[in-house]
């Protein structure tokens, strides 16, 4: 098929699409996939939920591949969303909450998540500095900071270093991971390994949304 006859094709699916208001999400998905009934597609929070519940059903295989074993295969001993995160000090009173927190014996992980958001300031450099500051008096305890976003891109200066005082300080090995990658990859394996995980397979349809599509760029 050309490209006059493809793009004839596309024009055709669109016009179809708005005349029956059909959202572009919720057509492109199956119609008892849980995301698109609730209306949560590229919602960070459900993501974060859904995320961390899979973790924590299959902590083993995400340390080993999507964190490459910076937990030296510690079993998982503390899991939440949206862990509080205080002001790190007096000259940024700014609080916020970290989107997963993680910890084994001898590991904190931090994961900070994007979907569509964008960075904020000095927020990774904040996450370092409250969590080495609360454990500060643990010394075999190592600080993880993820950054998670879709295409898996690494934070720039601006939300990893904060410069408001002498101190500068910062959030300096930031290992980065994606969505349409990292994540998809290992939720393919949980599917693979149990057969069945409704769950898993639902957000992973999701997630490929973004990946490996290339109408989506033209719709």
């Amino acid at each position: 098929m050309g490209s006059i006859e493809t793009r004839a094709v596309l024009q055709e699916l669109c016009n179809r699409i708005k005349e029956e208001n059909v959202p572009l999400q919720v057509a492109a998905v199956s119609p008892d996939n849980v995301f698109s009934v609730f209306g949560v597609i590229r919602k960070e929070v459900p993501y974060c939920r859904v995320l961390l519940y899979l973790i924590q059903n299959h902590w083993q295989s995400f340390e080993k591949t999507v964190l490459n074993g910076c937990c030296d295969g510690q079993p998982l001993k503390q899991s939440e969303n949206e862990f509080a995160c205080e002001a790190p000090c007096s000259m940024y009173d700014k609080e916020g909450r970290i989107d997963i927190f993680l910890r084994t014996e001898n590991h904190i992980v931090a994961i900070e998540a994007k979907v569509d958001a964008g960075n904020q300031e000095h927020q990774l450099a904040r996450y370092q500095k409250y969590l080495s500051d609360m454990y500060s008096g643990q010394k075999d305890i190592e600080i993880h900071i993820v950054y998670l976003t879709m295409t898996g891109y690494k934070p720039d200066e601006y939300t990893r270093v904060c410069k408001k005082c002498t101190e500068n300080c910062e959030a300096g090995n930031v290992m980065s991971i994606s969505w349409e990658g990292d994540v998809c990859d290992w939720i393919e394996t949980i599917i693979n390994r149990e057969q069945s995980n409704s769950i898993a397979e639902q957000f992973l349809e999701v997630l490929q949304l973004e990946r490996n599509n290339p109408m989506s760029e033209h719709i």
